[in-house]
């Protein structure tokens, strides 16, 4: 299995499709449909959202650190 350390994609389908993930693995695209990997893909992108700043709070740190 590729592993990837930066951006994926999680492709949601209309039932009865499965979702799909999307990596760019150094030269190559790489699609992973394995429910334990879209799982793992899926948890990944929920524990980023637990810990992201709402947005206001987001915009004033950029802000912060620009000036």
């Amino acid at each position: 299995m590729p592993t990837a350390t930066g951006r994926f994609i999680i492709m949601d389908f209309p039932q009865p499709d499965h979702p799909v993930v999307y990596l760019e693995v150094m030269s190559e695209e790489v699609y992973l449909e394995k429910p334990e990997q879209i799982r793992r893909y899926q948890q990944a992108y929920d524990h980023v959202q637990t810990e992201a700043l709402p947005v206001d709070e987001s915009r004033d740190l950029i802000r912060d650190l620009l000036t």
